[in-house]
């Protein structure tokens, strides 16, 4: 499925805001502003309960729509027939939870038991991620496996290593990064496949033949795939994992430039 067609039976006024909201608190995530994170929580929240509520009645609303408490409608959720039980009972208790993360955890309101850290945001990420996939599997009548994909490909990941110079080149400008991180953070940033040449001409790199041989040993150990038939590179799963590790490590060189 074309990315730009996920949750295209959902209002535009929806669609572009759960999508937004979503890839806001991976980016404050990944900037380790927790508490920015889980405030975007909280608006992801109102955002899927106004896709629950439209898909109960079987009509869905032009705007968002928050309701007074997140317990009381999603026990009347449960009521709904023509409803998965995931969108009865398992989205609608992590709405709660997720509300109450944002309401009790120092985050939307201060006085809260705990400052915002990042075993909270960390919780918060996976949920949220899950919901995606969940919502994305019955409103599209997909396997789950096909939904991670779209999710994956629906994530707009940002970083203060990388630069966007335009729509056809990236930079890293981190200068202690060699050719293999480079190639890893570049692709995980880039999300969607590119060619070789592309690549290469993103990286401070002159040896054309080494860096082919460096694309290639990628491949090898999992981090990248190639598809022959399209001739592109995409990042695959560990691969995005490597890149995770090595932009948490570089996090120091962003507070000192």
């Amino acid at each position: 499925m074309n990315k730009n067609a996920t949750f295209g039976n959902l209002p535009d006024g929806i669609r572009i805001r759960l999508i937004r909201e979503y890839n806001e608190i991976h980016h404050q995530f990944v900037l380790n502003k927790w508490t920015p994170s889980e405030l975007h929580a909280g608006r992801f929240c109102e955002v899927v309960y106004s896709v629950l509520k439209g898909f109960h009645d079987d009509r869905y609303p032009d705007e968002i729509r928050k309701p007074k408490s997140f317990r009381t409608p999603c026990k009347s959720q449960n009521q709904c027939q023509r409803c998965p039980r995931s969108f009865k009972v398992l989205i609608p208790q992590l709405l709660s939870l997720l509300y109450e993360f944002r309401n009790h955890r120092d985050v939307g309101h201060i006085g809260g038991d705990v400052d915002a850290n990042q075993m909270d945001s960390t919780m918060v990420i996976s949920s949220i991620n899950w919901i995606m996939c969940e919502l994305i599997r019955v409103l599209h009548q997909i396997s789950s496996d096909e939904a991670q994909l779209i999710v994956d490909n629906l994530t707009v990941r940002r970083s203060p290593l990388v630069w966007d110079v335009n729509e056809k080149s990236k930079v890293v400008l981190d200068t202690s990064m060699n050719v293999r991180q480079q190639i890893v953070v570049l692709l995980h940033i880039q999300n969607d496949p590119v060619t070789e040449d592309q690549l290469f001409s993103w990286v401070d790199y002159q040896n054309r033949s080494r860096f082919t041989r460096i694309v290639e040993d990628l491949r090898k150990k999992k981090l990248l795939f190639y598809d022959a038939e399209k001739n592109n590179l995409r990042i695959t799963p560990l691969g995005n994992q490597s890149a995770e590790n090595l932009i948490q490590s570089h996090r120091d060189w962003t507070d000192t430039t």
